[in-house]
C-alpha cells in the first residue's frame, strides 16, 4: 500500500500467516490457502489452536496502524461530504477512520 501507511496487502498476510502456520504445526495450510487470506482465515476458523494463533500471534496487526495515506483522505473526504453514501473496502486496518477524524479537526 502507498506510503505512508505502507501496510501490507492481503496477499502478504496470507503468505507471513501461512509460514507461522507452518511452523507452529509443522504442516503445510492446504492448496490454495497459502496467498488467499479468505481461505486461509477460514482454514484457520476451523481449528481453535489456529484460530487463536491468527488472531493473537501471526498476524503482525502493529502494521495496520499509522498514518492515512491519499487514498485513505479521499475515501474519507467523499464520505464526509456525501460526495458517496458509503465504501465498501477489503481493508482490515482503519486508516479511513483515521482520516476522517483528521480532516473533521481541520
Amino acid at each position: 500500500m502507498a506510503a505512508p501507511s505502507s501496510a501490507p496487502s492481503a496477499r502478504e498476510v496470507a503468505i507471513q500467516v501461512s509460514r507461522k502456520c507452518r511452523e507452529t504445526t509443522g504442516n503445510p495450510v492446504p492448496e490454495g490457502c497459502e496467498e488467499d487470506i479468505e481461505k486461509l482465515a477460514s482454514f484457520c476458523y476451523g481449528s481453535p489452536a489456529l484460530w487463536s494463533g491468527f488472531r493473537d500471534q501471526y498476524v503482525d496487526w502493529k502494521r495496520f496502524k499509522g498514518v492515512p495515506n491519499s487514498g485513505h483522505f479521499a475515501i474519507a473526504d467523499f464520505l464526509g461530504c456525501a460526495a458517496a453514501d458509503s465504501a465498501i473496502t477489503t481493508n482490515v486496518d482503519i486508516f479511513i477512520e483515521e482520516a476522517a477524524e483528521r480532516l473533521a479537526a481541520c
